[in-house]
């Protein structure tokens, strides 16, 4: 990067360049306006200092480039213009990781990032529809591929590979309207979010358990429920994760992707281990073992299971021989109390309430008379939340001069026999024989990995999946494929981070990083002859930063020291 002085009707102007190789000659990339050399000088002089968000871009782009994000997008999709459809890719993908926006915003954005000058673009060709012609050149079946490739790399480039592979779905919400009846993938469902007014996209996510690295994705409709889900994706799965020499792996899912019809496909598939659970009504015998009965897992070789208790045991489930194992959690056991006490709480007031306005009413009393059907429907709403039903009795009666009365108790005896035989309680199932009942349920947790990945996608600094401004079911395809390959950096930079000994939250590492600034300074003059020299700086701060730094790109560790 050099200082040009440029001379515009008839007065100076101080220019940073940056010149790169393209078709052969040297041609400008990079150029941001500085200042005008008179304020160099004088009585108040005052150097000339331009700053640049510098370390989160600098660090993923270098991560991308390794992956080389945009050589495969272009690859899969064919060339397509200047810039091409992977200069958009990846730049979108750097954009959710980084600091999610519109697409009408990233220009404003990008241009104060470094960016502009370690992957130069002209800013009229940042607009919205600019992207949005990009991404309609990628169908769905691109999309797969394009990220089959991305992750292989990973794979290659960093020496991936884990004995445990972890599954899980989850939804986002979208602000399409109900009377948009074009895309198919927006659907009403059951929103993970608690947003049950909007439309909701569907979106499966396989991933390493060790270090949270994304190995599959796809983008489905809203309303598929999850065994269903599975089913179709099972054939698919298979092929993706050996193709990625991740066919040994151990795969880790929950109940909710659990049927007769899916395990039996799995159990046809020669080799394929996996823990899985299932509720534990299904299984009422091993509700009925008192905890007494159950070996306290040994805190040393198990720190992370300290406390709990497990029984295990061999049994033909589906139509295989399998490990069962069920756990007991003390800490799992009190959340679930607290949460029964809180929606007893409130049932019990909202039951004192009715019931004080039935026991004020008589014969003579004005309005339409409450029925017995509709005061019993009134009291089935108060208690449907779980365990409700039993943990408060209540008796609807019509007393004398047909006025409907209600009656209600705690029964505390069947609480008391929720916090022996169900709370804290899971039951677990592999074709893992040859595994300790504590390891079985050690990498049964491990299905945390895929929703910690599911978190940080719903973290609106970081990794932002939502809000989906997409409208077309194509787009919202390439948007999860963009916001997968935004995940799979930040993920590796955290892998990277750890492997180093740095053990802070994936929010934090960006975080530190983005407080690294490139600044361009051109310093007052000395003398009248002295010629302006342009200085290239990063202020960091710690040596935390510095060590990230490093990590990726140890040039700029460098200058930074």
């Amino acid at each position: 990067m050099h200082l040009r002085s440029k001379r515009i009707s008839g007065r100076d102007y101080l220019y940073a360049v940056d010149n790169a190789w393209r078709n052969g000659r040297s041609q400008v990339a990079f150029q941001t306006y500085l200042g005008r050399p008179q304020q160099l000088s004088g009585s108040d002089p005052k150097p000339l200092v331009r700053t640049f968000h510098f370390g989160s871009a600098a660090v993923l782009l270098e991560l991308a480039h390794r992956l080389q994000v945009r050589q495969i997008v272009d690859q899969v999709v064919g060339p397509c213009g200047d810039p091409s459809v992977g200069d958009y890719i990846l730049l979108a993908a750097l954009n959710r990781a980084i600091k999610p926006t519109s697409k009408n915003a990233f220009a404003a954005w990008y241009e104060r990032t470094s960016l502009k000058r370690l992957h130069p673009l002209p800013a009229r060709k940042l607009s919205s529809q600019r992207f949005w012609d990009a991404m309609h050149q990628i169908d769905a079946e691109q999309c797969q591929q394009i990220y089959h490739q991305i992750a292989a790399k990973a794979i290659e480039v960093f020496k991936v590979h884990d004995d445990v592979a972890c599954f899980d779905t989850s939804n986002f919400f979208t602000f399409i309207a109900s009377d948009n009846d074009r895309p198919a993938l927006p659907q009403r469902g059951h929103s993970k979010a608690k947003r049950h007014d909007l439309r909701l996209v569907g979106y499966a996510l396989a991933c390493t358990a060790r270090h949270q690295l994304p190995l599959f994705h796809h983008v489905y409709a809203g309303n598929v429920v999850d065994s269903v889900l599975f089913d179709q994706l099972l054939p698919i799965l298979i092929k993706e994760l050996s193709d990625l020499g991740q066919g040994q792996a151990t795969w880790v899912y929950d109940k909710g992707n659990v049927s007769h019809k899916n395990q039996r496909r799995i159990e046809e598939e020669d080799g394929l281990q996996y823990v899985t659970s299932v509720p534990p009504s299904q299984f009422a015998d091993l509700l009925a073992i008192p905890l007494e009965q159950m070996q306290e897992v040994d805190p040393d070789g198990y720190p992370g299971l300290a406390g709990y208790r497990i029984w295990s045991g061999e049994r033909k489930v589906w139509s295989k021989r399998l490990q069962m194992v069920m756990s007991y959690s003390p800490e799992l056991a009190q959340g679930q109390l607290r949460g029964v006490l809180q929606h007893r709480e409130k049932a019990v007031k909202r039951l004192r309430d009715l019931q004080d306005r039935l026991a004020r009413r008589t014969a003579t009393s004005k309005g339409r008379k409450p029925t017995l059907q509709s005061i019993n429907k009134q009291v089935e709403e108060i208690l449907s939340a779980q365990h409700m039903r039993r943990l408060v009795p209540v008796e609807v009666y019509v007393e004398q001069d047909d006025l409907v009365r209600l009656h209600y108790r705690l029964d505390e005896d069947h609480l008391e026999h929720l916090q022996q035989h169900l709370f804290g309680r899971r039951i677990w199932l592999t074709t893992r024989l040859d595994w300790s009942p504590a390891q079985v349920v050690e990498v049964a947790h491990k299905q945390a990995s895929a929703e910690a990945c599911f978190r940080q996608m719903n973290d609106p600094d970081n990794c932002a999946f939502q809000p989906v401004r997409h409208w077309t079911d194509q787009k919202i395809r390439v948007h999860g494929l963009y916001c997968t390959i935004g995940l799979l950096l930040v993920q590796i930079l955290r892998m990277l981070a750890r492997q180093a000994g740095d053990q802070r939250a994936t929010d934090r590492l960006l975080e530190d990083l983005d407080e690294v600034q490139e600044c361009l300074v051109v310093p007052t003059l000395r003398s009248s002859d002295e010629r302006p020299r342009l200085e290239v700086t990063l202020n960091v701060i710690d040596d935390a930063q510095r060590k990230l730094l490093g990590l990726i790109t140890p040039k700029a560790a460098a200058i930074s020291g």
